[in-house]
């Protein structure tokens, strides 16, 4: 038996260097507006994207319709071409696993901590297994070759994991779509009439 190597792609951090008085000062509007430091940076990332400031992008990530498919290539690691109702479906994990919407709509219930959860994406031949956990505050993502065991997983923290998240169902609205697709999506719900 030979032991299964997972690919791990580590998310991209940096350090700020802010004089000691803004740091306070940043700390100060931070309690007073509930949210941590992150949370605060996060909030004005989100405001700058309302108000056209900056793209509704997400650095290290690339997100875009083709024909019918949405390519989704996370920090380097591309997913195979995702039909419309996969790549809401993926959309929909991300926001289950970040806590933002229930497990399984119309039932109220989330996505507890530890909890993984996933479907299955055929490509050609291949057969792929994609997963979406809680783990700590964070949201994990694995991709795994049914066929061949390769692996691999990332984590996102849940505020860019919502992001990404709408940044694909964005995309999938864009995306054409082709009447026997059309019929298919009818079938398994994703689009509603």
């Amino acid at each position: 038996m030979t032991s299964l190597e997972i690919t791990t792609i580590s998310s991209p951090a940096s350090t700020i260097t802010l004089p000691a008085e803004r740091l306070e000062q940043l700390r100060m509007i931070a309690a007073r507006r509930g949210v941590t430091l992150v949370g605060l940076l996060e909030s004005v990332i989100a405001e700058a994207i309302d108000y056209d400031e900056i793209p509704d992008t997400l650095p290290t990530f690339d997100v875009h319709a083709h024909d019918d498919h949405v390519v989704i290539d996370m920090r380097g690691w591309v997913l195979p071409m995702l039909r419309r109702e996969q790549a809401i479906m993926v959309a929909h994990g991300l926001e289950a696993a970040a806590g933002k919407t229930p497990l399984v709509l119309d039932t109220g219930v989330m996505m507890p901590v530890g909890r993984v959860v996933g479907f299955a994406i055929r490509e050609g031949d291949a057969l792929h297994e994609l997963t979406f956990g809680r783990h700590g505050r964070g949201v994990s993502i694995g991709f795994r070759n049914k066929i061949t065991g390769e692996a691999t997983k990332t984590a996102l923290s849940p505020s860019i994991a919502v992001d990404l998240a709408r940044i694909i169902r964005n995309q999938a609205a864009t995306m054409i779509v082709r009447p026997s697709d059309l019929e298919q999506e009818l079938e398994a719900g994703a689009v509603h009439s």
